[in-house]
């Protein structure tokens, strides 16, 4: 049976989530727990190539080459990652060497797979549900409702301009998911996209108005600690829509989504602003508050102009992966690390690179499902073939005599990503603890947990007190 086959002994019970539950637990009790879940273990992967069918031991280094994932933390898999595999793999039981180039999986190492496959499945079905178009415009809605509401009545009670701004700014932006939802209605996305960014661009003149208004006429107001949690609290939630909508456009293609995330990015913009203006007011610098909003005003025309510019274009001219939101990481760091190493490994021309992507990504997509691409179907040759050329305007690569090779400053930018993947090495593979010695630590943090949550439930009251009176002291 191959990989693919799999798929249909898995039925609608399966997604169930007390039945999840009970498979991991099950998984455990099978396995053993481990540090990381299969989705960033590349273990898993190399298992997975020899139950489809390959046992020639370089034949599986070949394949292995290429495979590409946006959740692993290697820049590309090496010959001596492989060994480690096979090492790991005798060592559990999972695999028995033939001859010293063949090698096959135990009946353990079969249910491994078909255990960690199932994984892959149901939790990429959870998370295909949670990165959606109607999933995101709710969450978002929600999220808005409350922090508009907080932000608004707490910024009247302290007389602060710039968090009231901020309430009403935060309150518009349930307008713009009215919107998304009629783009998605009567498939009109990059109109919703164009009147997102336009009522971020007003946004920005009524802050540029209000806040000049305010800064001659600076007025006077306290700040206490309930007004910083409550802006702490809405650049977190800000911080997460921001990736969660910028993640969910970029896959899905929406264009109205990925304007509401850059509108996200301008709100988190705001708090920290709010949060500057608050810790001048301590100091009786009531100016900075407006001054502040002034220039997020002025930014935020700016960067809406600049979005703009992209969205008005021609149907035939636009270029959608031209239109950048910081969950473009996620794919940026990850392709162009890939790519760096790929050329650094090896010699490769533009079109050999390109083909081991394509080979890289189909492996990803078929053995790790959603976790491959996060469901983002534009991830292909192409989009490949941009970030190459983006390396080679870049001064990174170079072509040479047909060869893509790695210049100086390339060379510096893998040894950059090289020296993240040890830290990450570090963070991931500590000393390893006996599953009694894992209990009891487990216990005791549980204990600490709960102990420290009790008292700050008690002392909640009288530390805001000695906070606020400590701040009115200054």
């Amino acid at each position: 049976m191959k990989i693919s086959d799999l798929e249909s002994d898995i039925n609608k019970k399966d997604f169930k989530i007390k039945a999840v539950i009970n498979k991991i637990k099950e998984q455990e009790q099978n396995f053993g727990r481990e540090e990381s879940g299969p989705q960033i273990d590349l273990f898993y992967g190399f298992l997975c190539i020899i139950y489809d069918g390959t046992h020639d031991i370089s034949e599986i280094k070949t394949r292995m080459k290429t495979l590409f994932l946006s959740t692993m933390g290697k820049l590309v898999v090496k010959e001596e990652d492989i060994e480690e595999f096979i090492h790991l793999g005798r060592i559990k039981n999972y695999l028995k060497l033939k001859s010293n180039d063949y090698v096959e999986l135990t009946e353990s190492g079969m249910k491994y797979v078909k255990s960690n496959y199932y994984l892959m499945a149901v939790t990429s079905h959870w998370m295909h549900k949670f990165l959606t178009e109607k999933a995101v415009m709710i969450i978002t809605a929600l999220s808005l409702v409350i922090l508009s509401m907080v932000k608004i009545l707490f910024g009247i009670s302290i007389n602060s301009q710039g968090m009231v701004s901020e309430g009403l700014e935060n309150f518009t932006d349930l307008i713009k998911i009215a919107i998304i939802y009629a783009g998605l209605r009567f498939n009109k996305d990059r109109i919703a996209s164009i009147l997102i960014i336009l009522l971020m661009m007003l946004t920005g003149i009524i802050m540029i108005f209000s806040n000049l208004s305010a800064l001659f006429r600076p007025e006077a107001f306290r700040p206490n600690i309930e007004s910083y949690i409550i802006i702490g609290i809405s650049i977190l939630i800000n911080y997460i829509l921001m990736y969660y909508k910028g993640l969910v456009g970029r896959s899905s293609g929406n264009l109205s989504l990925l304007s509401d995330s850059k509108d996200s990015e301008i709100n988190v913009l705001i708090s920290l602003g709010v949060l500057v203006g608050l810790s001048f007011a301590i100091f009786k610098l009531y100016f900075v508050d407006p001054l502040i909003g002034l220039i997020i005003g002025i930014l935020i025309i700016k960067e809406g102009y600049e979005f703009l510019k992209e969205l008005v274009k021609k149907e035939e001219d636009l270029d959608i992966t031209a239109i950048k939101v910081k969950s473009d990481n996620i794919y940026n760091n990850r392709l162009t690390r890939y790519l760096l190493a790929s050329i650094r490994r090896e010699r490769l021309t533009r079109t050999e690179i390109l083909k081991r992507f394509k080979s890289g990504l189909e492996l990803g997509r078929l053995y790790y499902k959603g976790y491959a691409d996060f469901f983002y179907d534009e991830l292909d040759v192409q989009t490949a073939e941009k970030y190459i050329h983006k390396l080679i305007k870049g001064g990174e690569i170079e072509l040479v005599e047909g060869d893509l090779v790695l210049t100086p400053k390339g060379i510096d930018a893998y040894h950059e990503a090289e020296s993240q993947e040890l830290r990450y090495k570090r963070r991931h593979h500590k000393k390893n603890v006996t599953s009694t010695k894992r209990k009891v630590i487990g216990l005791l943090w549980a204990i600490f947990g709960i102990g420290m949550l009790i008292l700050l439930i008690l002392l909640t009251p009288i530390l805001i007190q000695l906070l606020n009176s400590l701040i009115q002291s200054i």
